[in-house]
C-alpha cells in the first residue's frame, strides 16, 4: 500500500465487546473515535492517531488487529460518454414503460435481460429498497424525481459529508438502471425505492471505512439489495490490505445475516480495460468487493453493431470455478464501444445536474444533456440489482429470504456460454421472478 492512499484514520478489530478503558485510551493518545460497528467483528474507526499510538493500541490485549484505512480510486475517474410502496402482501404489477423516449432505440439492455418483459407480469419490485452505495444521486432528475427515498439516504463519505447530491453522475448513472419514472429512460424495477448511500466523492474515490460504513447502514436500515458498482483489485501479499478486506468481508457478512442480498460490479479487467479471468488469479490478488463471500459478482455483456448481444464485453473480468473462492457469478448487460460508431451497443441512462467536469466546474451532464450512454459491469450489476428487487418482491413471506432471492437469480440466468467462463449465466428478470413466484428457489443453495 502506497503512503499517499492511507488516510488519517485507522480500523481497528477488537477481540471482543469495546472495554471501558479502550476510548479513553485512544483519547489519551490524541485521538478520536469517529465510528463503531459492534455487528461487524467489533469494529472501531478512529483518527488523528501517531504511529506510536498505533502502536500502542495494537499491543493491547483487547486489539485483534489495527490496519491504516486506505483511499481508492474505486470507480474510473471519468464517464465515457409516483412511486406506489404498497403492503407486500397486494398483488401488483408494474407498469409499462416501453413509452420511454430512448427505450425503443437504446434501451436493448432491457429487452436481453428480459426486465421489459417483467413489467407487467410482475410486482415490478413494489415495497422494496435498493440502496446505492456510490457517489451519490441527482433526486431532481425527471427520471429520478420521486424514486429516491430522502429520508433514508446519507452521505458517508469523507470529503463531501452531510450531501448527497451527486458531482459525479456515476450514482445517477447506475440509479436510473435500477428504478425511474420511465419518462425518458425505462428501469429494471420501476416500483422499487432507491436510497443513496454516498461513499465516493466526485472524483469517484474513497475510503475503505467510508464504504464499509456504508454498508453497515443499509444493512442496519433494513436494505433488499445493495448495489456496489465499484472495485478493486486487492494485494493480499501486503498486510494492511489484507486485513482491510477482511474488513469488508465482516461487513458484507453482517449484510448477508440481515437478508440484504449484495450485488458488486465485477470489474472492467486490467489497466488496459481487457477482461481478466478472476478464476486463475494468483490467490494473493482479490478484486473487491465482487469476490467477496456472498456477494453476488456481475459480469458484462454487450453487441457488436447490434448483434450477437450475449457476447462478452471486451472489458468484463470473467471466470467461474466452483472450487474457487472468488470469479463472476452472473452477467448481465454492460455495453460495449468496439466501432467508435455504433453508439447504440453502449447503454443510457440518467445523468446528473450536479456533474463537475475535470477542474471541478459545473456543468449540466457530459454533453450539456440529462442522459448519456456508458459502458462497464458497473452498469452490468444495477441490472441484476433490480431483478433483485422484482425477485423479492415476489416472495410473500415476512422474512426477508436472502438465499431464495439469489438462489433464484443464478439458477433461472439464461446460460450463454461456458460455465468456466460466464457462471450461471445471462440474468434472466422475468424467470427469476418466476422462480420466486412459484417458490421453486432453494434456500442457503447458490452464493
Amino acid at each position: 500500500m502506497r503512503a499517499q492512499d492511507q488516510t488519517d484514520r485507522v480500523i481497528i478489530e477488537l477481540n471482543g465487546p469495546e472495554s471501558g478503558t479502550f476510548a479513553r485510551e485512544v483519547q489519551r493518545l490524541g485521538g478520536r473515535i469517529e465510528r463503531r460497528h459492534p455487528d461487524a467483528d467489533n469494529l472501531v474507526v478512529a483518527s488523528g492517531l501517531s504511529s506510536t499510538a498505533v502502536a500502542t493500541l495494537a499491543a493491547r490485549s483487547d486489539v485483534a488487529s489495527i490496519a491504516h484505512d486506505a483511499r481508492i480510486q474505486w470507480i474510473p475517474q471519468t464517464a465515457t460518454a409516483q412511486h406506489r410502496h404498497g403492503d407486500p402482501h397486494v398483488q401488483v404489477v408494474g407498469p409499462d414503460q416501453s413509452t420511454a423516449c430512448f427505450f425503443a432505440d437504446f434501451q436493448w439492455n432491457m429487452r436481453v435481460s428480459a426486465a421489459a418483459d417483467a413489467w407487467t407480469k410482475t410486482p415490478a419490485g413494489d415495497g422494496t429498497t435498493v440502496y446505492v452505495l456510490d457517489t451519490g444521486i441527482d433526486p431532481n432528475h425527471i427520471d429520478l424525481d420521486g424514486r429516491v427515498d430522502l429520508a433514508h439516504s446519507r452521505s458517508f463519505a469523507e470529503r463531501e459529508p452531510g450531501d448527497i447530491r451527486d458531482y459525479n453522475s456515476h450514482g445517477t448513472f447506475v440509479s436510473a438502471i435500477v428504478a425511474s419514472n420511465g419518462i425518458c429512460v425505462a428501469s429494471v424495477a420501476p416500483l422499487a425505492k432507491v436510497v443513496a448511500v454516498k461513499v465516493l466523492d466526485g472524483s469517484g474515490s474513497g475510503a475503505f471505512s467510508d464504504v464499509i460504513a456504508g454498508v453497515m447502514y443499509a444493512a442496519d436500515q433494513g436494505a433488499d439489495v445493495i448495489n456496489l458498482s465499484l472495485g478493486s483489485v486487492a494485494d493480499l501479499k501486503v498486510r494492511e490490505w489484507r486485513q482491510l478486506v477482511h474488513y469488508f468481508q465482516s461487513a458484507v457478512r453482517y449484510a448477508q445475516k440481515k437478508g440484504a442480498v449484495v450485488v458488486a460490479a465485477a470489474g472492467n479487467g486490467d489497466e488496459n480495460f481487457v477482461g481478466m479471468d478472476l478464476s486463475a488469479l494468483p490467490r494473493d490478488l482479490m478484486f473487491v468487493p465482487a469476490e467477496l463471500d456472498g456477494v453476488v459478482a456481475v459480469g458484462a455483456t454487450a453487441p457488436v453493431g447490434q448483434v450477437d448481444f450475449d457476447r462478452l464485453a471486451t472489458y468484463s473480468n470473467y471466470g467461474f470455478s466452483r472450487d474457487h473462492a472468488g470469479g463472476v457469478d452472473i452477467f448481465a448487460p454492460g455495453g460495449d464501444f468496439v466501432a467508435e460508431s455504433e453508439i447504440f451497443d453502449l447503454v443510457m441512462s440518467a445523468c446528473s445536474e450536479y456533474t463537475l467536469d475535470g477542474d471541478g466546474e459545473p456543468t449540466i451532464c457530459p454533453g450539456n444533456d440529462f442522459y448519456f450512454l456508458d459502458f462497464g459491469t458497473s452498469v452490468a450489476a444495477p441490472v441484476v440489482s433490480g431483478a433483485a428487487a422484482v425477485t423479492r418482491s415476489l416472495i410473500r413471506t415476512p422474512r426477508k429470504e436472502r438465499d431464495k432471492v439469489v438462489d433464484c437469480l443464478l439458477r433461472s440466468a439464461d446460460q450463454i456460454g461456458p460455465r468456466s467462463m460466464f457462471g450461471y449465466g445471462r440474468v434472466n428478470v422475468l424467470k427469476s421472478a418466476q422462480c420466486a413466484a412459484s417458490g421453486r428457489g432453494r434456500n442457503g443453495v447458490a452464493n
